[in-house]
């Protein structure tokens, strides 16, 4: 079975992973500025210009419904690729990157029924902990990303 690397960050004391092929990049937070849009939708926080790239920024803690702080000075944006395009997204820290067998990633399919979950990909556990895999193109649905098109802003 093929190994997969898979990166750990942390989202309100919570560990979730993602394939590392999706990412293009973390970056500390605190030397970004990120220019909010009036009336956007509650999850996405504005946008980022990076390299001279223009990304949409998304909150991960307010879209998984965990506690609506302010973005701390140490947080992380993670800029990742997916079919759908390219943009980035908060999270409070990236802890880890471990390598696994596909075939190590618990499926959900007898856990959780569809509906908000349905990002869930599967579970790895790593060590002792449990490591939550996103299933990216889920996370961030048709809906949500066809509605930003960030070239409408410039």
């Amino acid at each position: 079975m093929a190994k997969k690397q898979i990166v750990v960050f942390e989202v309100d004391g919570n560990e979730f992973g993602i394939d590392i092929h999706f990412i293009n990049g973390i970056l500390k937070i605190k030397n970004l500025k990120i220019l909010p849009l009036p009336n956007a939708q509650a999850t996405l926080e504005g946008l980022i210009n990076i390299r001279g790239t223009v990304y949409p920024v998304f909150n991960l803690r307010k879209k998984f419904d965990y506690s609506n702080v302010a973005v701390e000075a140490d947080a992380k944006l993670v800029i990742i690729k997916i079919e759908k395009g390219d943009f980035a997204f908060i999270v409070d820290d990236v802890t880890d990157i471990f390598k696994i067998d596909e075939s190590d990633i618990e499926k959900t399919t007898n856990l959780i029924s569809e509906g908000k979950c349905n990002y869930i990909k599967g579970f790895a556990k790593v060590d002792s902990k449990i490591v939550i895999i996103l299933d990216l193109n889920k996370v961030f649905h048709n809906e949500e990303i066809l509605t930003i098109n960030h070239t409408d802003y410039l």
